[in-house]
């Protein structure tokens, strides 16, 4: 037998069965409660009203008896592993959570923690904090005490992990300690420590500007148990507050991408509040070049969509990336430089079109044999309106019965192909939507005839055909019915002022016409 293998083997195979029970260990509550009557349904409310713990002692007895015979075992167990020199970083981290979890009940477990605190790994660091902490329970600083409370770097971890924790749960935050904990996050040598300040920053100082500079700070820190606790707070600012929207838009220009790209997630979300940030927006944008990720631009155009019409001062920096020479796309592979081509086209119709996008937006039309460019191109051509009327006679490509000209796209999983094959335009990195409604090329050319209006009358004998050809949605996809888009395209076609024959499926505020997310 070969030794040498087999402790090798067992090594492993310890490791991994300390991770496992760590882990369930960590979510299995261990404060057992006062004994409770069996979980009756209503029809046995009668029994639950009559049943008395005491009349069985035994059950209940025997049930704590056990939970707490279990948990001494689990104390036990986890001691001697801490206890182990060979114990795996991933080990450690889990062990941690798991002592956090048993509470004082695993306070000999405070030296090996202790020790924890200057593990090489950050999460480590930050786990054994938090046990710490739980295993050693101390009274918080007094919020109070402004002499004491300035202190909480230089106290004991179990003190700072207690004051931190009755921070995050004040019913509401007082702005007084927002600088004290933005002190720690930028000045703690700790991980640990300034990854718990981290979050509790994120919980008291949704709104602060400072705290959203330290937080930043973090997001785009080389470490990534840091730069994700980063991003965990910088999911709770408070989008309310336009003040910080100039914050956001001064990490546009940093030197670090995941600062560019997560300020410009985080200014999607402010919607038309984010318009001041729109020029660093643009100079985002016009820096942008072959080595920047392709998401990266696209969540600066989600950004801007977001904004809608107020962001039209940046709508000739993205004509100007349209050009497919430009430095944005060296490099890249086709189905790439298609994705953001299109996106941009999408964007234009959120922001405003300007005349300089005519062009591409009729080559788009004329020349692609991919559904998503030319999707996109008709979207932006219904966005122009009369303003498109050249655009006319090549939306009439989505329009004829047998069409090939796309069928060289890979059919949807949900049953179309070519011409009608679902698409979404709400993300640039979502194809799904988040509404759950799709739209496709043939749908797109439509309703941009009809935003066309008069001046699309080459169109109506096509149009009337669909008009008059019942059908149903895409299995598995909502999508308009095809007939009632083309009846609403003939009434504004016609000069009408109202679409009719609407379906639940065809109705404007369901469906925008640029498929655009409704947050």
């Amino acid at each position: 037998m070969d030794f040498q293998r087999f402790d090798v083997n067992a090594n492993l195979c310890s490791t991994s069965a300390t991770i496992l029970l760590a882990a369930l260990i960590a979510n299995i509550p261990f404060c057992l409660p006062a004994a409770q009557p069996p979980e009756v349904t209503d029809r046995d409310h009668a029994v639950q009203e009559s049943y008395d713990p005491k009349a069985h002692p035994n059950t209940v007895n025997a049930a704590a008896s056990a939970a707490i015979g279990l948990t001494n075992y689990y104390v036990s167990y986890l001691l001697n592993r801490l206890q182990q020199q060979e114990v795996s970083g991933e080990s450690r981290y889990q062990l941690a959570a798991a002592v956090a979890k048993l509470g004082p009940a695993a306070a000999a477990a405070a030296p090996i923690l202790s020790r924890w605190l200057r593990d090489p790994s950050t999460i480590v660091q930050y786990h054994a904090f938090v046990a710490l902490g739980q295993v050693n329970p101390q009274s918080p600083l007094s919020f109070e005490a402004s002499g004491r409370i300035q202190r909480l770097g230089s106290v004991d971890p179990e003190v700072q992990y207690a004051t931190l924790l009755a921070m995050q749960q004040q019913a509401a935050p007082r702005a007084a300690e927002i600088p004290i904990v933005i002190t720690l996050v930028k000045e703690s040598d700790h991980r640990g420590l300034k990854c718990f300040a981290l979050e509790t920053l994120g919980l008291i100082g949704p709104a602060h500007t400072g705290a959203l500079r330290a937080i930043l700070a973090c997001v785009a820190e080389s470490d990534e148990f840091i730069s994700e606790t980063g991003l965990q707070a910088l999911g709770r600012i408070d989008t309310a507050h336009a003040e910080l929207v100039p914050v956001l838009a001064e990490a546009l220009s940093s030197s670090r991408w995941k600062a560019r790209y997560y300020a410009a997630e985080a200014l999607r979300k402010f919607g038309p509040r984010a318009k001041p940030a729109v020029p660093a927006l643009a100079a985002a944008l016009s820096r942008a070049d072959s080595t920047d990720k392709d998401y990266w631009v696209g969540a600066y155009l989600e950004a801007l969509r977001a904004v809608g019409p107020g962001a039209v001062e940046a709508a000739d920096q993205i004509v100007r990336l349209l050009a497919e020479r430009s430095p944005l796309y060296r490099n890249r592979s086709k189905y790439e430089v298609e994705q953001l081509r299109a996106f941009m086209l999408v964007t234009l119709s959120d922001v405003g079109i300007p005349d300089a996008a005519l062009p591409f937006i009729l080559d788009a039309l004329a020349n692609s044999d991919t559904l998503r460019i030319y999707t996109a191109g008709a979207i932006a051509a219904g966005a122009l309106g009369a303003r498109a009327a050249d655009a006319a006679p090549f939306l009439l490509r989505a329009l004829r019965p047998d069409v090939r000209e796309f069928t060289r796209d890979l059919a949807h999983i949900v049953g179309a192909t070519g011409i009608d094959s679902p698409l979404g335009f709400e993300s640039y990195l979502g194809n799904r939507p988040k509404s759950g409604i799709y739209t496709s090329a043939r749908i797109e050319a439509i309703r941009a005839l009809g935003k066309i209006g008069p001046a699309a009358k080459v169109a109506t004998s096509l149009l009337t055909e669909l008009a008059q050809c019942e059908g149903s949605p895409q299995l598995f996809s909502q999508m308009p019915l095809l007939s009632d888009e083309a009846r609403t395209a003939l009434a504004f076609i016609g000069g009408q002022q109202a679409a009719h024959n609407e379906s639940p499926h065809s109705k404007s505020e369901s469906f925008p016409s640029s498929a655009k997310a409704t947050e």
